[in-house]
């Protein structure tokens, strides 16, 4: 399978699978207090984790041997795995955010139960499915990232035969 693929492939099944799960687990979230609240302390603290992982590994050294080049290549590896750390803390952010709204509606009587509160509640389900799946990578990306790290450093510090 073509490398290019993968990750839109993987993004197309995530999104089918989340939207199925927040299909069938709106009934089990509306009005369910106890749900709601677990789904903001595990989003709360995914977020607060994530931003620490973020902070760890936004490694701001570079190799004092490369070329500029070799620089170049590697912030932009860098960035871009910045950039998707992000858009996982954003979709965080967005499900708490979406959670946040539909407590503030329910105690409102012209929306209690209303189609504003059943798609909010389905949106979020289906941005935490999305949330969840991804981070299942995170720790797996995070090693692939300190092995070619320490790969490069025993390269260079290998002794020439």
């Amino acid at each position: 399978m073509n490398n290019k693929r993968t990750p839109i492939i993987r993004f197309i099944l995530i999104a089918i699978l989340s939207g199925l799960l927040a299909y069938l687990g709106q009934p089990f979230v509306h009005g369910n207090e106890k749900a709601v609240d677990l789904i903001i302390n595990v989003f709360a603290i995914l977020a607060g984790f994530l931003i620490a992982i973020m902070t760890l590994f936004s490694d701001m050294r570079f190799d004092e041997d490369a070329n500029w080049r070799q620089i170049q290549i590697r912030e932009g590896v860098q960035e871009q795995r910045y950039i998707k750390h992000s858009l996982l803390f954003y979709t965080y952010l967005a499900v708490l955010v979406c959670v946040f709204i539909v407590i503030l509606l329910a105690h409102k009587e012209e929306y209690e139960n209303g189609l504003a509160i059943f798609w909010l509640e389905r949106s979020y389900l289906f941005l935490a499915c999305i949330s969840i799946f991804y981070s299942v990578f995170l720790p797996g990306n995070l090693i692939k990232s300190r092995k070619e790290e320490f790969k490069k450093l025993m390269e260079k510090k290998k002794p020439k035969i």
